[in-house]
């Protein structure tokens, strides 16, 4: 299965989790990285990325199966 995310979306998740790092960073935290999770439908494919507790919505993804 190959997943394909836009380069809007890459550059969004890509921020969005600096953010989140760096935020973890100066708590004297360990970075926790972050979870992709795919909707798969057939009204459409979602992805939404997970961390510490918040989310960030990326929309409609590309779903190939292989």
């Amino acid at each position: 299965m190959t997943i394909t995310l836009t380069k809007e979306q890459q550059d969004k998740l890509l921020t969005w989790a600096a953010r989140t790092a760096a935020s973890e960073v100066s708590g004297d935290m360990e970075p926790s990285g972050y979870t992709l999770e795919i909707s798969i439908s057939p009204f459409g494919n979602e992805a939404e990325a997970v961390s510490s507790g918040s989310r960030l919505e990326l929309g409609t993804v590309q779903v190939r199966l292989i």
